[in-house]
C-alpha cells in the first residue's frame, strides 16, 4: 500500500514539472516577442541580405548551383574552414551547410559524444550485469567510438577563436535555397535547445521562418516537411506535435492541414505508423471545413502532387528514409 501511495505521489510531481516546464517556455516565448522590434512576415519577407558576422534578417533567395564541388567528406576542418566561409559569404548553400554541418560537428556533438562514450564505460564496468546486458552496451560502446574517432581527426587542431555559429550557416543555407537545410533548421536546433534564454536571435529566426522554410520544402517534395505542416496547421497536440511545436508560430489552418494530409497519402501510401496522424488529421478538418473547401483541399494537394514527376518523388523517398548518413553528406543534395 506504500509503495502504491509513493508511485501517486511520484506521478503527480511529474505532471507538475510538466506543466512548470511549458509554462516557462511559454514565458520565454512571450518575452522574446515581447523585445524583438522588428515584425516579420511570412508573406513578405525582408530585404536585407545575412552574411554570418551580421544579425540582420535576410531574404529567402532562389537556389544557386555551387561554385564548386565541396570538399570530400571527413577532411579536417581547419584545412577547409576559411574556403567554406568565404563561399558562404558568397551565398553558396552548399558550402554553408557543410560549414554549419562541420561546426555543429566540433563545437557540439563531439564534446557531447564523449560524455555518452564516459557513461557507457561506468554503466558497462558495473557489477551484476548478464552477458546480454554488456553486450549490448559494447555494441553501442563500439559504434560510439568509431564515431568519436572520425570525428577527433576532422576536429584536431580546429579552434573556434571566431565563435562561428553553426546556425548561421544553416540559416543561409536554407535561406539560399538548400532544400535539407530547410528541414534541418525547422526540426533540430543547431543551437542549446535546453536554454530558451540563450540563443534568443536563433529562436527568433527559427520562429519567424518556420512556415515559409516548411512550406518551400513541401512544395518542393519533402515528405518531412509535408507530415510537419500537417501537425503544425492542425493545431492538435495529440497528433505527433514535435517538441518545438511549443515554440513554433505557425497557426492552426484546417484546410492547409487537409492539403497537405491529402498530399502526404499521395506520397506515402506505405507509411502506416504517420499516416494514422494524417488521417486524423483529415478527419478533424472534415468536422471543421465545409465540404467544399475540403474538396478544394483535395485539389490543390492533387494539382502539386501532379507537378512533381515520377522519378522526383522516388528520389525524395529514398532521400527520406532514416539512413545514417556521413556528416556533411545532406548538403551536396540537390538543391
Amino acid at each position: 500500500m506504500k509503495i502504491l501511495k509513493y508511485i501517486v505521489l511520484l506521478l503527480v510531481l511529474v505532471n507538475l514539472l510538466i506543466i512548470w516546464r511549458w509554462r516557462a517556455a511559454g514565458d520565454v516565448v512571450k518575452e522574446i516577442a515581447a523585445t524583438n522590434s522588428q515584425a516579420f512576415s511570412v508573406k513578405k519577407l525582408p530585404s536585407q541580405v545575412v552574411s554570418p558576422s551580421t544579425s540582420s534578417i535576410p531574404k529567402l533567395t532562389e537556389a544557386k548551383a555551387a561554385i564548386a564541388p565541396l570538399p570530400d567528406i571527413n577532411t579536417p576542418l581547419k584545412d577547409i574552414l576559411e574556403s567554406l566561409k568565404a563561399r558562404a559569404q558568397q551565398h553558396d548553400a552548399k558550402a554553408a551547410c557543410r560549414l554549419a554541418e562541420e561546426l555543429f560537428r566540433c563545437d557540439y556533438l563531439l564534446p557531447e559524444r564523449k560524455k555518452i562514450i564516459a557513461e557507457l564505460q561506468q554503466e558497462s564496468e558495473a557489477a551484476g550485469l548478464d552477458s546480454a546486458t554488456i553486450s549490448k552496451l559494447k555494441e553501442r560502446l563500439d559504434s560510439y567510438e568509431t564515431k568519436d574517432q572520425i570525428d577527433q581527426r576532422v576536429c584536431r587542431g580546429f579552434e573556434n577563436q571566431e565563435g562561428l555559429e553553426a546556425w548561421r550557416f544553416k540559416f543561409i543555407a536554407a535561406l539560399n535555397g538548400h532544400l535539407g537545410s530547410m528541414e534541418d533548421f525547422t526540426a533540430v536546433p543547431y543551437w542549446n535547445p535546453n536554454d530558451l534564454n540563450a540563443n534568443v536571435e536563433a529562436w527568433r529566426a527559427f520562429q519567424d521562418y518556420r512556415e515559409v522554410f516548411l512550406l518551400q520544402a513541401a512544395n518542393a517534395g519533402s515528405s518531412s516537411a509535408v507530415l510537419t505542416l500537417v501537425e503544425e496547421y492542425s493545431g492538435d497536440s495529440s497528433i505527433m506535435r514535435g517538441p518545438l511545436a511549443v515554440l513554433s508560430k505557425i497557426r492552426p489552418d484546417f484546410k492547409q492541414a487537409a492539403k497537405y494530409a491529402y498530399v502526404y497519402n499521395l506520397i506515402s501510401r506505405d507509411d502506416v505508423g504517420n499516416n494514422h496522424y494524417v488521417n486524423r488529421a483529415l478527419q478533424q478538418a472534415a468536422r471543421q471545413l465545409p465540404s467544399q473547401e475540403l474538396a478544394a483541399a483535395k485539389q490543390e494537394a492533387d494539382r502539386l502532387f501532379k507537378s512533381w514527376s515520377q522519378d522526383y518523388l522516388r528520389k525524395r523517398a529514398d532521400s527520406f528514409q532514416q539512413k545514417i548518413r556521413p556528416i556533411g553528406a545532406s548538403c551536396n543534395d540537390p538543391l
